[in-house]
């Protein structure tokens, strides 16, 4: 009887240790997951601080035009600034070193999660026209709605979103280095 006793308390201790073990195994693979679902967002994160996009997060809309007007003449456009409000739908007006003449929509979000929409497209249509624009191009430091998307397709307007932006900031910053 005493036998019987202590190999069902062995038993009931290997199987202890085996659910612990098996636990340890899901447990790890979880965070290993959790590790790889977070790890573009981690390199997105990386990058912004690298070209210096993450402090635009901190800027107000006025403060990010006068950031990005700052970086499209580094990048050899000529700019200027349309007034900061009433400005007919344009904020930057761009001329590239080619001549073409393109209105730009700034739009500077608070939320990482928060998306321009379709709306800002008929802005900055408006603008191309009343500043006789060749070309026109929204660009904010987040995304956009997949309307505005599909809808900026259709009418021939480019969209610079936050990893566009960040592309866009780290070539600067290379040819300028370069220089």
């Amino acid at each position: 009887m005493q036998l019987n006793g202590w190999s069902m308390a062995w038993d009931l201790v290997k199987a202890t240790f085996q659910i612990f073990y098996l636990l340890w195994w899901v447990f790890a693979l979880a965070i290993l997951l959790a590790v790889l679902k977070a790890l573009p967002n981690w390199i997105m994160n990386y990058r912004a601080r690298a070209a210096g996009v993450d402090k635009v997060d901190k800027m107000n809309g006025e403060m990010f035009e006068i950031w990005l007007g700052h970086q499209f003449s580094k990048a050899g456009y000529d700019v200027k600034h349309t007034r900061y409000q009433k400005d007919h739908g344009a904020d930057l007006i761009i001329t590239a070193p080619g001549g073409v003449k393109i209105a730009v929509q700034a739009k500077k979000l608070s939320k990482r999660k928060d998306r321009v929409g379709a709306k800002v497209l008929g802005e900055v249509l408006r603008g191309k026209e009343y500043y006789d624009c060749d070309q026109s191009m929204v660009v904010t430091n987040q995304g956009y709605t997949e309307q505005a998307r599909n809808e900026a397709s259709r009418f021939g307007i480019e969209l610079i979103d936050r990893e566009k932006l960040i592309e866009f900031v780290r070539r600067i910053n290379l040819k300028t280095k370069n220089k």
